[in-house]
């Protein structure tokens, strides 16, 4: 069987169903759903959150919604086939190899494509059947949170390939939409199309195997197709279909659960925002393009998947970046031990690297490595016995083996992210932070305490607590 959103859920349910819950009772999501998911996040908890009786736009119940899918790294461990224990440099290492080892997608018929159990289009097109979730106190409207899919022109570069990657998308109405992006390549792709004044093809994809959601999180090269990218990351080809709006020329996922086909339109912007975005901030309002809804399709039934943008469930989908981000640093320095994106950074803005230093220049050299993806603005490297997932030991670190005369050095000018609030103006330029929290090559230095370690496994072996 297809990997897909519901055989994840399945393996979720028999491997960890303590993180998993139900929700039964009837959900408006005008703030219910996400309200509920801070009262988890209140006590620390982070479980897939199944709701199966939230209202849709237009006031029908019995609607299945899906949240918190990747707001543990363990669920992304188990999404890629390794043992939930190995959640920490070993899910990253898997993801990073299985991207490397792009698999082609496969294209079946439509009969055989769930996604296309129910096929809405021309006025039965209805954006509002959908639970579209209001996420917090000020955002302008329901927004879909999940990625959209674009295609280079023929006529552009890397011609014919798709594109996945995410994008906040705010509801207007039954057929029309808001899709907010970057300057990255769904931009790039839209101002090629809105260069010969012709429609750019753009299809909204709500509900997948986690493995397909990272591969959007990842940047391959211009020329490789995300879809190549998610099949690595699946470990089988992931399966297409054509769309209804534009047949063979253009691919949606057929083991989806639900998909909005339509059109950016050339040169329209429109009213989009504020919403609160993964910075842990609002997004101020902008001018964004909008889409023409041509089409949805969807399953019998279908799972709606939200994202819980600025919260965990956003930052379980930096692993991503953090793969990346762990192949450049090794590229520079060979001996880097592991790389994480914690949650205090939003999962962007700090990296932590542990390495197994041999040369006190190395450190500087990983943090250049890692800082030429994403967005960074504050790089901590860390010797091999400090765990670069637990935060209070790399603190400790910084706080014990690190002078900011000696061992702090700040990069200028460097490209940053249009999201983040402490910049201005038009050109985004940031500062990156870069510490050196290593032990100097040669140099006497303390001793950590410890426990001997042979009676800590004495004692844990009584179980006395």
């Amino acid at each position: 069987m297809p990997k897909d959103l519901r055989s994840f859920l399945t393996q979720m349910e028999s491997t960890e169903p303590d993180h998993v819950v139900h929700i039964r009772e009837s959900i408006n999501p005008k703030f219910e759903v996400t309200a509920l998911l801070q009262v988890l996040e209140d006590e620390g908890r982070y479980p897939i959150v199944i709701f199966h009786d939230t209202l849709s736009l237009d006031g029908r119940g019995n609607n299945t919604l899906v949240s918190n899918l990747t707001a543990r790294r363990q669920n992304l461990a188990l999404a890629l086939d390794l043992p939930v224990e190995q959640w920490r440099t070993e899910v990253v290492e898997q993801a990073a190899a299985r991207a490397e080892r792009s698999v082609a997608p496969k294209i079946v018929d439509r009969p055989d494509a769930p996604v296309k159990e129910v096929v809405h289009t021309g006025d039965d097109v209805d954006l509002s059947r959908f639970p579209i979730v209001c996420h917090h106190e000020m955002d302008s409207g329901p927004f879909m949170t999940m990625v959209a899919v674009t295609k280079h022109p023929e006529w552009g570069i890397a011609p014919g390939v798709h594109n996945v990657s995410y994008h906040r998308s705010e509801y207007v109405g039954p057929r029309r939409c808001h899709l907010y992006m970057a300057p990255t390549h769904t931009w790039t792709i839209l101002r090629t199309y809105e260069e010969r004044d012709v429609p750019c093809p753009v299809a909204i994809v709500i509900g997948h195997h986690p493995g397909f959601y990272l591969a959007a999180n990842m940047r391959p090269d211009v020329g490789l197709s995300e879809y190549d990218v998610a099949g690595g990351l699946l470990g089988e080809p992931l399966r297409l279909v054509p769309s209804e709006t534009w047949g063979d020329a253009f691919l949606v996922p057929a083991d989806a659960e639900i998909v909005v086909e339509g059109e950016l339109l050339p040169g329209v912007r429109e009213t989009e925002a504020p919403f609160g975005e993964w910075t842990g901030y609002y997004g101020p309002q902008r001018l964004s393009p909008a889409i023409d809804v041509k089409a949805i399709t969807h399953r019998r039934n279908p799972i709606y998947l939200d994202n819980f943008i600025g919260h965990r469930d956003h930052v379980g989908l930096s692993l991503g970046w953090e793969g990346t981000m762990l192949k450049r640093a090794r590229e520079a320095v060979p001996t880097v031990m592991a790389v994480c994106l914690p949650a205090s950074g939003c999962g962007g803005y700090h990296v932590y690297i542990q390495l197994d230093k041999k040369n006190d220049g190395e450190p500087i050299n990983a943090a250049i490595g890692a800082i030429s993806h994403g967005h960074p603005k504050l790089v901590v490297v860390v010797d091999k016995d400090i765990d670069v997932f637990n935060e209070e030991q790399v603190l400790w670190a910084v706080a014990t083996r690190a002078q900011a005369g000696n061992d702090m050095q700040i990069l200028r000018g460097v490209k940053g992210s249009s999201l983040d609030p402490s910049l201005s103006g038009e050109t985004l330029e940031k500062d990156v932070l870069i510490i050196d929290a290593t032990i100097r090559i040669g140099q006497p230095f303390a001793e950590p305490l410890r426990v001997p370690i042979d009676v800590v496994r004495e004692m844990k072996a009584r179980h006395l607590v």
